[in-house]
């Protein structure tokens, strides 16, 4: 029987949210949180979610009709090698699971990576990483917009710098991790849900509009520049601590901070850490860094996830989920 298991890692930037959909590079780390798929040969269709009821046909436009629903990011994938690779796919299961614990962590890029890079694996497609790269940015573009940034994290792992050369063509340098494995991370949850795609379109309209919001992009540009030699050096964590907090205040400047996340952010600095948007902004999660490895952390309610630097992203699992 043929099944395929891929494992895809979250996501976290540094540097560059914005700024990447203006012509300059963004940094970002992939984290140690995955969305898990399953694909295998199957008598008809099925879908699986964790802790949902299994969707089961026969037909595969019902099937299609039906993944919308659940998941407009594994429909979409779907939909897309179906058309642009003239292959109706017959007789198959996708089953998805997730340990990515809130949102702002990149889960619909994991989704979309692991979904590809399975059904590649599964029907023998024979696609590179670089192909998956540029497949799963074009459907995520058609579905959302945005840049191709949490794609490259969730697929290549790490450190990545990441810089838009095309439409949908992408420039990717890994970066040594070994500076960031001496901090102690954690991801964040705001509590404030955000839409991504509706605020991403405000945001480029309203910089668009404004030379003071362009040359904030600008100077969020050459701060990614200089982290990335910073992270390469290894040797000024000040340096690299200060640029990530100057990072967060020329992004709450564009205007992307909200009440909450400037509370959250004056605690754990109160605590002796550092912490920044990652992403849109307007809430979702935010990423802190720790120097001291047992500083204590923030207290509940707030959500919060002890994150490490997943190294190998997209991987092929040996065992079905």
């Amino acid at each position: 029987m043929n099944v395929v298991t891929v494992r895809a890692p979250g996501k976290m930037f540094i540097s560059g949210e914005y700024s990447i959909l203006f012509g300059h590079p963004a940094l970002l780390l992939a984290v140690d949180k995955y969305i898990y798929v399953t694909v295998g040969d199957a008598d008809g269709y099925e879908y699986r979610e964790e802790n949902k009821e299994p969707l089961r046909t026969y037909s595969y436009e019902e099937f299609l009709k039906r993944v919308r629903r659940r998941s407009i990011h594994v429909y979409a994938a779907l939909k897309t090698i179906h058309e642009e690779l003239d292959l109706r796919i017959k007789n198959i299961y996708i089953h998805t699971r997730s340990t990515i614990p809130f949102k702002g962590l990149g889960s619909s890029a994991a989704t979309l990576v692991a979904t590809i890079y399975a059904l590649n694996k599964h029907l023998d497609l024979g696609m590179e990483k670089n192909d998956i790269l540029t497949l799963s940015y074009r459907v995520k573009k058609a579905v959302e917009g945005g840049s191709p940034a949490d794609i490259a994290a969730s697929l290549y792992g790490g450190i990545v710098l990441v810089k838009q050369t095309g439409d949908v063509e992408t420039a990717i340098e890994k970066i040594d991790s070994g500076f960031m494995d001496q901090f102690r991370l954690e991801a964040v949850y705001t509590g404030e849900r955000v839409s991504t795609k509706n605020v991403v379109k405000d945001i480029i309209r309203s910089v668009n509009k404004s030379e003071y919001r362009r040359r904030i992009i600008d100077l969020i540009g050459m701060i990614t520049l200089n982290m990335k030699d910073l992270l390469e050096l290894g040797n000024d964590h000040e340096q690299f601590l200060r640029l990530f907090r100057l990072n967060h205040h020329l992004l709450a400047a564009l205007g992307v901070s909200t009440p909450r996340i400037d509370e959250i952010i004056r605690e754990i600095e109160g605590r002796g850490g550092y912490a920044k948007i990652s992403g849109a902004g307007f809430g979702d999660s935010l990423l802190a860094i720790w120097i001291d490895r047992d500083k204590e952390s923030l207290e509940k309610p707030t959500d919060i996830a002890s994150i490490s630097i997943d190294k190998e992203g997209a991987t092929e699992m040996t065992t079905p989920i």
